[in-house]
């Protein structure tokens, strides 16, 4: 044992671990002891400082006011004890195939993949790809939701506790974009399925790409069985490929409205829907 003096009648004991708490009930037994206590571990609390945190209700649900929508305390994701855990890993690639995403963005800048050179036979310093232009430029251009990809590169990996924008649900990641959907909003399932067969060849190559996010689902898109192949392949590959299942309220449990890629229910695939506040 250890002892050492903070301050007037004020001693620091270190104990061997695991003996902590049968030390401090055994010294506050003592008749000349005042008080003994563990010297407690801090950590950082897990709200980030950036400004428009408190319109992030998904996160965060103190019953604020978001929008002119009051919220239900609570109702959210719990990710405030998740951040209090970990916020993230540049080691882990976020692959995103969408409109693209604007590299440039100072809340993304920072979370965004950069090619070492050759991945994708692309040069080094380059972001991704875009699949329409066959370029190594996967800048957002979307005009219809003012940059759709953008702004799912923000839910997944706005970088945190910045003072900047808003936060991510990792504050720290890193996002490999490739931009499939043209700037008015269309796309066609060979041009996803060469986006994804792109992210399987960077992994291939080397990147530790863990996840595939795919928000863009479109209305009246029918069951590709080349798209659900692709899907099981980056399940074989060890990439999980995440979806989103419409934004339009219906069942997709119905055949007669069922959302693709949403539908496919592959063991690797996971389709994501929402709630309000």
């Amino acid at each position: 044992r250890e002892v050492s003096t903070l301050g007037v009648g004020v001693y620091l004991l270190r104990v061997p671990n695991g003996k902590v708490l049968n030390t401090v009930r055994l010294l506050n037994s003592y008749p000349g002891v005042r008080y003994a206590e563990p010297d407690y571990e801090a950590h950082e609390a897990g709200v980030p400082n950036d400004p428009s945190f408190p319109m992030q209700w998904a996160f965060q649900n103190t019953g604020q006011t978001v929008n002119g929508v009051k919220g239900t305390a609570g109702d959210d994701e719990k990710a405030v004890s998740a951040w209090n855990v970990a916020t993230g890993s540049r080691s882990i690639v976020i692959g995103e195939v969408d409109t693209g995403v604007d590299y440039t963005h100072p809340d993304l800048a920072a979370n965004i993949w950069v090619n070492p050179g050759g991945i994708g036979n692309c040069a080094a310093g380059t972001h991704g790809y875009n699949v329409l232009a066959a370029s190594c430029d996967p800048m957002d251009d979307d005009t219809v939701y003012g940059g759709h990809g953008t702004h799912v590169a923000g839910i997944m990996g706005a970088v945190g506790n910045n003072g900047i924008g808003v936060t991510g649900v990792n504050w720290t990641t890193t996002i490999l974009p490739v931009k499939w959907v043209s700037s008015s909003g269309t796309g066609v399932t060979s041009d996803l399925i060469t986006a994804l067969d792109w992210l399987l060849q960077a992994k291939q190559a080397g990147v530790n790409i863990r996840v595939v996010n795919d928000s863009d689902v479109f209305f009246g898109t029918a069951y590709s069985q080349a798209l659900s192949d692709e899907i099981d392949l980056l399940g074989q590959n060890n990439i999980l490929f995440v979806t989103a299942a419409g934004n339009t309220g219906d069942n997709n449990d119905n055949p007669s409205v069922r959302r693709y890629p949403c539908g496919y229910e592959r063991s690797t695939e996971i389709c994501v829907t929402a709630s309000d506040q």
